[in-house]
């Protein structure tokens, strides 16, 4: 099978850690699939900008405008931007099963076979069509 997706818990020593991290605070030791960790990059951008703005998060426009303006950091998926429309971009990854003999372990399942660039990965804003981008 292959497959893209814009995380996978073992494509480097900082996801690792960072999925070892998550696992073990797990009530069934499950590493995190690239839903949880994009709740927690999200958190992680929010809390960031809320610090920024010395916890001044009433203003919502405000909230939403600086989130745009800084650049996300974060261990499951890098560096990366939340675009005018709101899309947050970075890049994806190609991934392809591993067969059984190959795989390390539980949770051991592919291997990164590419990476698709964050302005190949979604579509253009020019191309979207939101009305939010004037």
């Amino acid at each position: 099978m292959v497959a893209v997706n814009p995380f996978y818990w073992d494509f480097n020593d900082a996801t690792r850690a960072w999925a070892k991290r998550f696992s073990e605070r797990h009530p069934r030791k499950n590493f995190p699939n690239d839903m949880q960790a994009g709740v927690y990059a999200a958190v992680l951008h929010y809390l960031k900008i809320a610090a920024k703005l010395d916890g001044d998060v009433e203003n919502g426009r405000g909230v939403v405008a600086a989130m745009k303006d800084m650049p996300t950091d974060d261990v499951p998926f890098g560096n990366g931007v939340i675009r005018p429309d709101g899309r947050k971009t970075h890049p994806m990854y190609v991934l392809e099963t591993k067969p059984p003999q190959e795989s390390n372990g539980r949770w051991d399942y592919f291997r990164i076979t590419g990476t698709i660039p964050a302005d190949r990965a979604f579509r253009p804003l020019s191309e979207g069509g939101c009305p939010l981008v004037k």
